[in-house]
């Protein structure tokens, strides 16, 4: 720990002293968007999503096994982010968060991520944290034939085994693209050497695109992507899954204007189905057997609008989409002369939201913009099953089977940029409803407290200001940045121990049943730095630090304690190696009332290494854990162990 303060402490002075001198190099325009695809690391370009979305110090995935992480941003979870594909609403259909709609994509499908913090990310519909949308690869129109990649990947610890195409055709008007990903792996290794059981999984994803192009100004695009995974173990959660499936269709049309008031319109519209169904059929030992299936279909439309008029650039984007969640639980006694017992968890939700966003961003002068927008929707709630209505009446006398509500998001960010440093600070307030476990869940048992919980459909939403600082540093040998954020978010969402209700689930140590208190506080630092020391070596730190706690001073869970990131990358001709050393200080803010205790602090040393055989030949060789370190950090769910020592290999191969 000592060495990680010298470092950063002599960063810093290198960073005093290089501010003080000139440099021809301008700094590119800021941007909220942080983008983790293309743009991003070469050597992380064929990793996966969560590998993706961890290279940002907004973000911690929280692993309840070895497949589909959920994320946390500005250390805030799913129910307060907005994740799209491609400005498609999807909503996950496990009560239990077990598939995040990052689950149903690959990096082969990508061009790249777009990671917004706060109301930066309401565009495509109302959050507090942020939001991350997932772009799609684009059309090219270039009639250069048939191209092919293929990738092969494989790792040493659970025996995981990948490969993955892309093929694409091209004419000068009509462009056909196939995408397909298979993945399979057995139980991984932790550090100490134990297997850690119910780990395995295996996926198949299957993506397709037509573009055609009718003139320069006029095109046409459809996408479908079919993923399904199978055999899905969660070794920290008491079930498992049987499948999860999801379809994704979307058809968009394409206008640049010329010669017209706007200078292009995106309308897009799509349909999206997800099928998920948890089982512990697998588990040797329950004490009651069940199934919890689940079902999310959406169906929506957004029409984007970009304008350009001298100083300012506006966007105007309409949208909506119509959801319905269901999910039922299935419990199976001993005795066969028992009838099964039958409910719902979410009691067939249907959701419609309509809203509009609109954005300027306005340069006031050569050093000077304002970054303006607003979004106004309209939520309506309705439970469709009377059945499960009926249950949570038993609760809650005045329930509500239909509501209404009207959300407001607005933000205001100011950008100074000089020869060679920026400064952005942005002030914003933003609402958002509950999600559908807060307030229509029925018994889902929660394995990292204990308890069942019970939602509440008079819920009030939520209410958040924040402010955001974002200082950047570019000059030709070094590059540094540093963000900070706080936000006060009144009326907050957490369950409460209900003593009257009894517990459905054997082993729940009771009920809680959500309700808002009236505000916490989260803090989140950060410190990115990348000096290069000569054309052939650099060095790379990245740090971050986040708080949250509630109007009684109570800490709230799944927060980050000091993490930390150094690299140290070397490259010569057609090979680059990277040693890289992350790690977390001990976790002692932990919040207790909500299951968690303290973790210890850890460090992880990785390397790894590619070279360019030639134009269509490229291998990376690399080991995870080189030291073989037991460690499990404060976003393991239920202190599940890490993976140990794990070599792999990648091979990209261009026909």
């Amino acid at each position: 720990m000592r060495m990680i303060t010298k470092i950063t402490v002599i960063l810093l002075l290198v960073n005093t002293m290089f501010s003080q001198q000139k440099d021809s190099l301008k700094v590119n325009k800021l941007q909220e968007i942080v983008v983790l695809g293309k743009k991003a690391n070469k050597q992380k370009k064929h990793t996966s999503i969560e590998a993706y979305m961890e290279t940002s110090t907004k973000v911690n995935m929280i692993r309840r096994g070895n497949y589909a992480w959920e994320m946390s941003l500005n250390s805030m979870t799913s129910q307060r982010i907005n994740t799209t594909i491609d400005g498609m609403q999807i909503f996950p259909a496990c009560t239990d968060k077990m598939d995040p709609v990052t689950s149903y994509v690959e990096v082969v499908n990508m061009d790249e991520l777009e990671l917004n913090s706060g109301q930066k990310a309401t565009e495509y519909g109302n959050v507090i944290g942020g939001g991350v949308n997932m772009k799609l690869k684009k059309p090219s129109y270039f009639g250069d034939g048939l191209k092919i990649d293929n990738y092969i990947n494989y790792k040493s610890n659970s025996n995981y085994r990948s490969v993955a195409t892309n093929i694409k055709y091209s004419l000068n008007d009509f462009f056909v693209r196939v995408n397909g990903v298979y993945k399979k792996t057995d139980n991984y290794k932790s550090g100490s050497g134990e297997e850690i059981l119910y780990s395995q999984f295996q996926k198949t994803n299957i993506f397709l695109q037509f573009g055609y192009m009718f003139d320069e100004n006029n095109k046409v695009e459809i996408n479908y992507i079919s993923d399904v995974a199978r055999d899905v173990g969660y070794p920290s959660l008491p079930m498992d899954v049987s499948i999860a499936k999801a379809d994704i269709l979307s058809v968009s049309y394409f206008l640049k204007g010329e010669d017209t008031f706007f200078d292009s319109i995106e309308t897009k519209i799509y349909a999206n189905k997800i099928h998920h169904i948890m089982d512990d059929t697998q588990r040797p030992i329950v004490d009651i057997r069940m199934d919890m299936p689940g079902y999310s279909d959406t169906y929506g439309f957004y029409s984007k609008i970009k304008i350009n008029r001298k100083r300012h650039k506006f966007l105007i984007n309409t949208n909506s989409y119509y959801n319905k969640s269901l999910a039922t639980m299935t419990m199976y006694p001993e005795d066969i002369n028992e009838k099964d017992m039958f409910m719902f968890t979410w009691p067939d939700i249907r959701t419609f939201q309509a809203g509009v966003y609109i954005s300027d961003n306005w340069d006031v002068n050569n050093n000077i913009s304002l970054d303006l927008s607003l979004r106004n929707s309209l939520v309506k709630n309705n439970v469709n099953s009377e059945e499960g209505f009926n249950s949570l009446v038993i609760f809650d006398k005045n329930a509500n089977k239909t509501r209404y509500l009207y959300l407001n998001s607005t933000s205001v960010g100011v950008l100074e940029q000089k020869e060679n440093h920026s400064n952005y600070i942005s002030f914003s307030y933003g609402e958002r409803a509950p999600s559908v476990s807060e307030a229509y869940c029925f018994y889902l048992f929660n394995s990292y407290d204990g308890y069942d919980y019970i939602g509440n459909t008079n819920l009030k939403k939520e209410k958040s200001v924040d402010i955001q600082y974002k200082y950047s540093l570019k000059l030709k040998k070094y590059n540094l940045v540093f963000e900070a954020s706080r936000f006060y978010i009144m009326d907050y969402i957490v369950g409460f121990i209900d003593e009257n209700i009894d517990a459905m689930t054997i082993s729940a140590n009771g009920v809680r049943v959500y309700d808002n208190i009236n505000f916490v506080n989260i803090y989140n630092f950060s410190l990115v730095q990348k000096l290069a020391l000569n054309r052939f070596i650099a060095f790379d730190l990245s740090a971050s630090y986040h708080k949250g706690i509630d109007n009684n001073d109570n800490n709230l869970p799944l927060i980050s304690p000091f993490t930390y990131n150094m690299g140290l990358e070397i490259s010569y001709k057609k090979t680059v190696t990277k040693i890289e050393c992350l790690g977390n200080t001990t976790q002692n803010k932990y919040s207790s009332h909500f299951g968690e205790n303290k973790t210890a602090s850890y460090s992880v040393l990785n390397l790894n290494t590619s070279f360019k055989i030639n134009t269509n030949y490229q291998v990376k060789l690399g080991i995870d854990n080189v030291l073989d370190k037991q460690y499990s950090t404060f976003s393991d769910w239920n202190n599940l162990e890490r993976k140990g020592i794990d070599l792999y290999v990648k091979i990209k191969l261009i026909l």
